[in-house]
């Protein structure tokens, strides 16, 4: 829903069979029907942050949350990291 037009699958085929694509196009048609989209086409890129109304509002927000995340420790651990 970001925009993406392809997924890499590759680990999931090898862990879970062939079978894993009929399985997710059966979910994937399912919650396209109940979210009222008429095709797959239709959702991608409907979460990209350019199509949100007041996309600068949503990007401050997510600064004002990584801030909020910041502790002295995280600061500490890192520096003695280097």
């Amino acid at each position: 829903m970001a925009g993406a037009h392809a997924v890499q699958a590759v680990s999931v085929v090898l862990r879970e069979g062939a079978g894993w694509f009929e399985r997710t196009k059966k979910q994937m048609a399912q919650w396209l029907e109940e979210h009222e989209y008429e095709s797959l086409s239709q959702s991608q890129g409907s979460m990209n942050l350019n199509r949100a109304p007041k996309s600068a509002v949503y990007a401050r927000a997510n600064y004002m949350k990584v801030l909020n995340s910041w502790t002295e420790s995280v600061a500490v651990s890192s520096a003695f990291k280097r």
